[in-house]
């Protein structure tokens, strides 16, 4: 006869055999669902990521390119706000940093934004905010209102009307109006205390 300690070893021996079996069977089950879920979840940042081409991603490619590493520290304001009333709305961005504005203000530009197209339609010198977009229009846009000192102006207002393909790029001169009068409208780009309040383009490498 069998001692007993054998009946313990076989039945330990299946016992383990059971739990292997179970483990094997359901590891793959696992894993597929992990690897499943993985892959859902990086498609879904893809589509999160191309969703909106004209939105945040694109407007950042647009401006990295545009300031090279050369110019240290840079950062911006963004506002969205339908110019010319057709549903769409541009975008307006501030720019700001040590290097990129000078005595007279900063560079403001506005973009229209088709499918998957930015389109600069204007880029204008010498600003400082608040930036206002105005009740009234000039060729089915409205004006925008723009701080101005430098460039012969000080604590005055600009207000840039649009010629049909773009803004006045110099807010201090004509065709631009200067008045001491607050341009009448929404503020799109508020004033602020300190540059590094913006969103951060291009940190400063030193270089």
């Amino acid at each position: 006869m069998w001692d007993k300690s054998i009946y313990q070893w076989l039945g330990a021996s299946v016992l383990a055999a059971s739990l292997a079996g179970c483990t094997s069977e359901n590891g793959p089950d696992e894993e597929q669902a992990s690897s499943g879920a993985e892959q859902a979840e990086s498609a879904e940042k893809v589509e999160s990521a191309s969703a909106d081409p004209g939105g945040a991603t694109a407007l950042k490619q647009t401006l990295l390119a545009r300031y090279p590493d050369y110019l240290g520290e840079v950062r911006y304001f963004q506002a969205e706000e339908d110019l010319n009333d057709d549903g769409t709305p541009e975008v307006i961005v501030h720019i700001v940093g040590p290097q990129v504005c000078g005595s007279g203000g900063c560079e403001t530009l506005v973009f229209s934004r088709e499918a998957e197209e930015l389109t600069l339609v204007a880029e204008i010198t010498l600003t400082r905010p608040p930036v206002i977009v105005a009740e009234a229009s000039t060729h089915g846009w409205h004006d925008l209102g723009v701080a101005v000192s430098g460039g012969g102006e000080s604590g005055s207002y600009a207000r840039l009307r649009y010629d049909g393909e773009q803004y006045p790029s110099n807010p201090t001169v004509s065709p631009a109006e200067t008045s001491g009068d607050k341009i009448e409208g929404s503020v799109a780009i508020p004033t602020f205390e300190d540059f590094t309040e913006g969103k951060l383009l291009r940190k400063d490498t030193g270089a």
